[in-house]
């Protein structure tokens, strides 16, 4: 499907630990009783011990303990948008990791990465902190993960990279949004100067469009893509083009003391508009981006993506309805995208508000007029099928819960009574009909 996904690079990850001590190999034996079979190795001049774990489904992974291994770094923990508060506030005790690779996967990016995370969560067992991927540097909190393994999709797109929001200051908005992960792989990491924060702050699927063109190849130095209409038309100028020839104040915003944001990487920027675009030679920060995007926006997808978004949509559709039922009582939205055929033999993508599951079917309403589909009609409720099925949402005030996953829901099961207070005080608030 893509091309990029088809590679057979040894792949790694850590779990971290609380403290400055590694667990014993010994203390490792718990994973037999999951299905593993377990070697220990004796340690050498680099590690403390090492493993090797084979399982029946996941393959086979190695694990070791590597010795003088720095703790976790805070600034990651700080900087990624993975993470709720309270996360954020618990992994201030990361300590040590012990590492966990493949060395020869399937070939296959996705299902890969997701085998590897399964050896990590059974050696997280109740004792690890969290789950880092290194590719990508993406941070697993323990619920993120027991939701992720347990159903059969392939990961993502957004699970095989991370983002960073860097600001001058706590109390100022982000004025640089940047990816890590996608350059690890042969694609382009992009960057966003002072982004707006609707635009990347959850509420739409902006980073996931631009992340599936980089992966297809279009998302590349000199080249223009429409992500979303309207007007979100972007150029991508290489990170070092952009420091070189952009102005000095926005050049500043992405300036760090490593090569970790220039290789593979791209700044999303103003089109290159007309004949005397030729003679304007200073990159300018994407201005469509750092403004309000407003209600009625359309995310781009390509067919491919649009087909690897749907099977996972279908293959989560368990974890949707447990979703709709559990915030059901705050009268959060759920929404699902379902394609019907048109006269002329093309697919139409229409929203419809979802009462529930029967069976493989959805019971919903639509809530859009169909362009050409004589059959429905705006407001009619009927059952649906799930093979159908292209996305799902449950859409609250903390963001969007999604076939991908993410913080939103995390957020608003740790933080049930004030959920509860904020939903009974905008009641009140709303005039009587």
């Amino acid at each position: 499907m893509f091309g990029l996904f088809r590679q057979k690079k040894p792949i790694a990850g850590s779990v971290i630990y609380r403290g400055t001590m590694s667990p014993r190999a010994e203390e490792y034996g718990f994973l037999r009783k999951a299905g593993v079979e377990l070697d220990i190795h004796p340690g050498d001049e680099r590690t403390h011990w090492s493993m090797t774990m084979r399982h029946p489904k996941f393959g086979e992974a190695k694990a070791a303990a590597f010795r003088n291994v720095p703790p976790y770094p805070q600034w990651e923990i700080k900087m990624t948008q993975a993470l709720t508060p309270a996360e954020k506030e618990e992994f201030a005790a990361a300590g040590v990791g012990v590492v966990a690779f493949i060395e020869n996967p399937a070939g296959d990016v996705l299902k890969d990465r997701k085998n590897l995370l399964h050896f990590l969560r059974l050696m997280m067992s109740d004792d690890g902190l969290f789950v880092t991927d290194h590719t990508s540097t993406l941070i697993w909190p323990r619920m993120a993960l027991d939701e992720e393994l347990s159903h059969d999709a392939d990961l993502d797109v957004s699970q095989i990279f991370c983002t960073h929001a860097i600001s001058g200051d706590e109390s100022s908005p982000s004025s640089w949004y940047h990816t890590h992960g996608l350059g690890e792989i042969g694609a382009y990491d992009f960057d966003v100067i002072n982004p707006d924060t609707d635009v990347f702050g959850g509420r739409t699927d902006i980073d996931r469009a631009l992340a599936f063109a980089s992966v297809e190849g279009s998302l590349k130095p000199g080249a223009e893509v429409l992500c979303f209409q309207p007007g979100g038309n972007v150029r991508a100028v290489d990170a070092a083009e952009f420091d070189r020839k952009a102005s000095a104040a926005d050049a500043a915003i992405r300036q760090m003391d490593d090569d970790s944001h220039q290789m593979r990487r791209v700044v999303l920027c103003d089109p290159a508009d007309g004949f005397l675009s030729f003679f304007r030679n200073r990159p300018r920060p994407s201005s469509r981006l750092s403004n309000e995007i407003g209600e009625d926006l359309a995310v781009l997808f390509s067919r491919t993506a649009s087909q690897s978004m749907s099977v996972r949509a279908q293959q989560t559709v368990e974890l949707f309805e447990k979703a709709r039922q559990e915030f059901e009582r705050f009268g959060f939205p759920a929404i699902a995208k379902i394609c019907y055929p048109t006269q002329t033999g093309e697919l139409e993508h229409l929203w419809f508000s979802v009462h529930g599951m029967i069976g493989d079917t959805l019971d919903a309403t639509l809530q859009n007029e169909p362009f050409d589909i004589p059959s429905l009609k705006r407001g009619a409720r009927g059952r649906h099928p799930i093979e159908q099925l292209t996305d799902w949402r449950v859409l609250s005030p903390a963001g969007t819960v999604s076939p991908r996953g993410g913080v939103a829901a995390r957020l608003l099961r740790q933080n049930p009574e004030k959920l509860e207070e904020m939903m009974a005080t905008m009641r009140q608030a709303e005039p009587e009909s």
